[in-house]
């Protein structure tokens, strides 16, 4: 298992026949990792693009028919079908019931739901349409049959739905893909025609709704006194006679008039009349001539001829619309309005008249659409979205009208619920459960899921499949693969091979020819979080050093120095056993989303957090910022001194005399004869004291140096051991070791005398400030102050470090310039000395031999002889060019056949060393070009190696500095966590406050300070120590030897693909 370094690749050409190679690709998915390289990036030839196409086509109809299901219920389709709870996205055995689904779709579908309609329509010839419509599709109210549900009925398409094992991962190839494609595109046709029908039928349901209710108000308006039985009439018509007792509430709220009375004033006296005697106005037209008030108005109200429009508005826009109808039309319309009211017939009918307002206007005009007034009254109904209706001429019209609506709504209704019968029919047909086999395991999941994973697979096939060049009768790719995979690889192809009756083979590429291989680690689950944290920086380089094998440890550690607390690192651990939980059982939680993703891949990095931090919590001595006497405090109150016969104690710390050990207000501690020190951590009686910041504060920023040092040096070992691992011997020699003894002499003897002055006594060695120890070790010269002298031998140790980091800095800058300079100019004189023998001499076996025998020199063999002219000094770049273009003219001339003879052309004769001079001349022009090239690239050295020296000299010091933020971070945490105690809960349990106020201050208090606690310091101040974490992880760690120039390896792995391609969400 590659952890350290990336597993071996090996680099090789995959040749499959054409007929059978999506067969072996579905294999080599299946159970082997392989890489493919595109071979049509350069020509974008891309054979299987049509197959790429369909199944794009087929994803969105897919989608569409999810859609469509979770549109019609009240929750989303997965949180009832768990389409991929397990890690490798399948269900499995007694986990779908097919009837329990059924059954709460069959609850949760709303398919009668109102919908209103935004434009007037002919509704009348409409809804006969749809009656008959209904009647010739749904005859008998016809539900598919149970049969048809099972799969046994006229569904053809689902055939291949119970072909066995077909969703899974390894079995997905059931399927066919045209049968597939066919059955989608029918569903689809069908679904789509299904929800226009069902939009077209709610609204025809909606406007019957509304006709019904306004000509129940006709009903109301144009039943007069005079007629006989009209009670017994309303209520054969199945209409309540709700205004039987209106006559005898003076302010009925039956009609409400918003409009002027204009029109019946100028014709009548008596209404006038009896508006000047506070008569109600809110009375309609029908109720005052029910009241017998039509005999005043005379034969000239008679005589006039009255239209009306009728409709449903918007109550919102009731005063709006009556406005602008009163102005329109100059006074000269009456407007009712009323609310629509239902409450006699379903539910369901309200919520299409909830906020409707029922509306009557009467004008002086005709009907007729070349009536200007009428024109006008229906474009301000248009302007306004209400729906227009034709109003009932007599009581007999509208109770015949009325009879037929409410036929209508039922047939509406009945056709509504056929409709909602056969959805469930499909439905249930899609989410019925179908066997799979996935990796020898036997799962069930619902049809269209599986039909869902069968696209994804066969997309990611074709997709592949286009990265292969074409011949005649094979396909050829080259590919990636770990070494160890290659015996697995070879069987797959065989065995496919042998089904297929067709050969493929694999040719593997010399290690030397292959370019950079990417980067493959088989990592354990503990360890994926912290590597996608290192990737998140850069990819590793081909058998670079891992940083997530260290990241693991250092990282969580890092963190826990920060935001050390028992109390809140324990919060932590118990929020990542929740994440243990959730993950164990998210089948039945049905948690699901990005986020709660996110967190749960993380659960072991948030758990090593927690821990981490209750551990330097314990070191601390800190639990919700206060400390813990577990083991009895280590410090008593130091004896009595008596000065000339009186008891004195010591004077608490000041500004001018600083307390040497801990000191309380009034007392001083010393140290316990026996028991000393504290068993773990701090010791408790230094919460409270006078110097515990001061204290608190030089360990922890001592401390972070310690670390700093620890962590770095063992970044610049992974230096070293990577150049001797890639035999980069100038890099180990010239840059890591001189680093790795700056370092140590810098930052390392700092280190140490930090541990030395912390275990050693303070009454046997000397105890001097250690930035001025540093401070005369490198500006003090040979003779440092005897003062700040530790220890014996420390001057001569300190003039050692001096001398090595005075040494390694020009080491670091000039010495791998300059060992590449040597070796170019020693490479360069040897070449110099070959050609001392050389002259000038012109070489050509292939022209000596014609000239030889009397034969013409060839247009190749003269175009050379032209340009060649050895010479044994430096050449120009235009001669360089020139002995480019020869030696290529060569490479073609040595593929023609030609006598192995010779011919020269020199200052002196020809002889038989021909052939072995020339070999020399192009020995010695490659060297001379090699040395001109070679300059170039050692002032590249030398740039690049100065860049280098200044960035680790300055970064030695900054990124050393840089580790304090683990103390301020540190201090920080533990500051706002006291504040927050103090100002919360130290507020009820101060000294002299009673039971009873303790008791009511505790319990307000409390709740205040568990949602600082767990919103502020477990929420934002964790986020803030990760992000100073990650920072100390990626810049001053990995910095030190971290490359991060890979590629990651991206095989054809259905199990991956699959589970990536789960819904959002999901």
């Amino acid at each position: 298992m590659g952890i350290f370094r990336s597993e071996t690749m090996c680099r090789g050409t995959l040749v499959l026949p054409s007929e059978g190679a999506r067969d072996f690709l579905d294999a080599i998915g299946s159970k082997v990792q392989v890489q493919f390289v595109d071979m049509n990036a350069q020509s974008l030839c891309r054979q299987y693009k049509r197959y790429v196409q369909r199944l794009e086509e087929m994803e969105r109809i897919l989608r569409f028919l999810f859609a469509e299901i979770e549109k019609h219920t009240s929750t989303k389709l997965e949180d009832r079908l768990d389409l991929d709870a397990t890690s490798d996205g399948s269900l499995s055995d007694g986990e779908f019931e097919s009837e329990d689904s059924l059954e709460f779709l069959r609850r949760s579908l709303s398919l009668s739901g109102a919908r209103e309609a935004r434009r007037a329509h002919p509704f009348e010839a409409e809804l006969e349409e749809g009656s008959r419509w209904s009647r010739r599709n749904f005859a008998g109210n016809r539900v598919p049959s149970q049969e048809r549900r099972e799969g046994r009925a006229d569904s053809p398409f689902f055939d291949s739905a119970r072909a066995g094992p077909g969703a899974g991962v390894s079995g997905a190839s059931a399927f066919q893909l045209d049968k597939v494609e066919e059955a989608l595109n029918k569903l689809y046709t069908q679904f789509v025609r299904f929800s226009q029908n069902n939009e077209d039928l709610l609204r025809q349901r909606n406007a019957a709704i509304e006709e019904t209710s306004l000509l129940l108000l006709a009903l109301h308006q144009l039943a007069l006194p005079v007629h006989s039985g009209r009670a017994a009439r309303l209520s054969a018509a199945g209409v309540p006679d709700r205004n039987a007792r209106s006559d005898l509430r003076p302010s009925s709220p039956l009609f409400e008039s918003t409009a002027s009375l204009s029109l019946l004033e100028a014709g009548t006296a008596g209404l006038s009349a009896r508006a000047e005697t506070g008569a109600p106005r809110g009375r309609g037209l029908g109720s005052t001539l029910r009241d017998g008030f039509g005999d005043e108005l005379g034969s000239e109200f008679r005589s006039m001829a009255f239209s009306s429009v009728a409709g449903v508005i918007n109550s919102c826009d009731q005063e709006k619309f009556a406005r602008a109808l009163f102005r329109s039309m100059r006074g000269n319309a009456y407007t009712y309005f009323q609310p629509a009211d239902l409450t006699e017939f379903p539910a369901e009918y309200a919520v299409t008249l909830q906020s409707k307002s029922l509306f009557v206007t009467y004008y002086q005009g005709g009907c007729s659409p070349s009536s200007a007034a009428y024109e006008k009254v229906i474009r301000l109904c248009a302007a306004f979205g209400a729906r227009c209706y034709s109003w009932p001429g007599s009581f007999e019209e509208a109770e015949k009208r009325f009879a037929d609506v409410s036929s209508l709504l039922a047939d509406k209704e009945k056709t509504l619920r056929a409709y909602e019968q056969y959805f469930l029919s499909e439905i249930s047909i899609l989410l019925e459960p179908v066997d799979a086999d996935c990796e020898g395991r036997r799962r069930r999941r619902p049809l269209i899921e599986a039909w869902r994973r069968f696209c994804v697979k066969e997309k990611a096939v074709y997709a592949t499949l286009n990265f292969f060049e074409a011949s005649d009768v094979t396909i050829r790719a080259d590919c990636w693969f770990p070494a160890q995979d290659e015996a697995k690889l070879r069987v797959v192809l065989a065995e496919q091979s042998a089904r297929s009756h067709a050969s493929a083979f694999l040719l593997l590429h010399p290690p030397t020819s292959s370019p950079s291989p990417p980067t493959f680690f088989r990592l354990p689950p503990f360890l994926e979080p912290f590597q996608q944290l290192v990737d998140t920086y850069g990819v590793p380089r081909y058998k670079e050093a891992n940083p997530a094998v260290f990241a693991c440890v250092f990282f969580p550690f890092l963190f826990g120095v920060m935001y050390g607390d028992v109390g809140h690192g324990f919060l932590l651990v118990l929020i990542a056993a929740a994440l243990f939980y959730v993950k164990a059982n998210n089948r039945v939680l049905r948690m699901k989303g990005e986020l709660i993703d996110m967190l749960l891949e993380g659960r072991h990095m948030i758990l090593l957090l927690g821990l981490f931090a209750t551990y330097a919590g314990v070191i601390y001595n800190d639990v919700l910022s206060l400390g813990i006497d577990l083991f009895g405090t280590r410090w008593q109150v130091s004896s009595p001194t008596f000065e000339e016969g009186e008891v004195a104690f010591p004077a608490a710390s000041s500004a001018s005399r600083p307390a040497t050990f801990h000191e309380r207000e009034g007392e001083k501690l010393e140290p316990m004869a026996e028991g000393f020190p504290y068993p773990v951590g701090f010791d408790p009686a230094w919460k409270g004291a006078v110097n515990e910041l001061l204290m608190f504060n030089s360990f922890k920023m001592k401390f972070s140096v310690i670390v700093a040092f620890f962590q770095m040096l063992l970044g610049i070992l992974l230096k070293a051991l990577n150049a001797l691992y890639f035999r980069q011997f100038l890099d180990f020699f010239f840059e890591a070791l001189p680093q790795l003894f700056l370092f140590v002499a810098l930052i390392g003897y700092m280190a140490f005398l930090i541990l030395f002055k912390w275990l050693t006594p303070a009454d046997a060695y000397a105890k001097p400030s250690l930035i001025n120890v540093l401070i005369d070790m490198h500006m003090g010269g040979a003779n440092p102050d005897p003062s700040l002298l530790m220890f014996d031998g420390q001057a001569e140790i300190q003039q050692v470090l001096r001398l090595v980091v005075l040494l390694s800095v020009p080491v670091m800058l000039l010495a791998k310039p300059l060992w590449l300079l040597y070796a170019q100019r020693h490479s360069a004189s040897r070449a110099s000395l070959h050609a001392a023998d050389f002259g000038y001499h012109v070489q050509g076996s292939a022209a000596a031999s014609r000239a030889s025998a009397g034969a013409p020199a060839s247009p190749l063999e003269e175009e050379r002889e032209s340009l060649v002219v050895a010479s044994s000094s430096r050449a120009l770049p235009s001669e360089r060019r020139v002995r480019a273009s020869e030696r290529s003219l060569a490479s073609e001339d040595s593929a023609l056949p030609s006598p192995p003879l010779a011919f020269s052309v020199s200052q002196g004769p020809c002889d038989g060393r021909g052939a072995r001079r020339t070999r020399k001349r192009t020995e010695v022009e490659d060297a001379e070009d090699g040395a001109d090239d070679g300059a170039g690239e050692i002032s590249e050295v030398f740039i690049h190696q100065m860049i280098e020296t200044i960035e680790f000299v300055l970064g030695t010091i900054s990124n050393t500095a840089s580790y304090l933020r683990l103390w301020a971070l540190s201090l920080a945490h533990q500051q706002l966590a006291l504040v927050f105690f103090e100002k919360t809960i130290g507020l009820a349990l101060q000294p002299g406050t009673g039971g009873v106020a303790m008791t009511i201050k505790f319990v307000f208090l409390f709740p205040i300070f568990a949602l600082i606690t767990f919103f502020v310091m477990v929420g934002m101040d964790s986020l803030e120590c990760f992000l100073h974490a990650l920072r100390l992880q990626w810049v001053e760690f990995q910095g030190k030897f971290y490359k991060a120039d890979g590629h990651t390896f991206a095989p054809l792995n259905f199990a991956k693909i699959l589970r990536e391609s789960r819904p959002q969400g999901s």
